[in-house]
């Protein structure tokens, strides 16, 4: 299938049923803007994990993933895709799983917009009890003002020194 011009998002991000995080809180707004979506759900939870009685519900491991993935793929519809949006990956098989996802819509798309993440080391040191600790990564300078992401070995130990102001500014220094 040839580009059509429209710009569409392929959105991997959790989904809840209560409340409003990942493809429930992206979808509406990126439509807003003019995107087309097309949503595969990581995981779909009755409410976010933060609430005192728990949650229930299924997680996507990285083969239903790519199975999902390969429905688009033998359809010819990679190509349609101008962005790709992801969320939070809670082991690092997915992720790699997402990595190779990349890899052909980029082969199908060479124009695909996938963002870095930036994320304040501040906000890691507070979140740092819902991070899972295979898929912690550490935050090194790169060139000039972009970051790189080192993966650490498994602990949060291996995040690098912070020194983030109230405002939650922070400059990383490498550890």
């Amino acid at each position: 299938m040839a580009p059509t011009g429209i710009n569409r998002v392929l959105s991997i991000q959790s989904h809840v049923v209560h409340g409003y995080v990942g493809n429930k809180s992206a979808v509406f707004p990126l439509q807003v803007l003019g995107f087309e979506v097309d949503n595969i759900n990581s995981v779909q939870f009755s409410n976010h994990t933060g609430y005192s009685g728990g949650f229930k519900g299924q997680v996507l491991n990285e083969n239903q993933l790519a199975e999902v993935f390969s429905g688009l793929e033998a359809n010819d519809l990679l190509p349609l895709y101008t962005h790709l949006l992801t969320g939070y990956v809670g082991n690092p098989a997915f992720l790699r799983e997402i990595a190779n996802i990349v890899k052909k819509l980029r082969s199908a798309n060479p124009a695909l917009v996938y963002g870095k993440f930036v994320i304040c080391l501040f906000l890691i040191t507070l979140q740092q009890s819902h991070l899972s600790a295979n898929c912690i990564f550490s935050l090194r300078p790169g060139h000039g003002r972009r970051w790189r992401y080192v993966r650490a070995q498994g602990a949060a130990a291996h995040l690098p020194r912070r020194n983030c102001t109230a405002g939650g500014h922070c400059n990383a220094k490498p550890v």
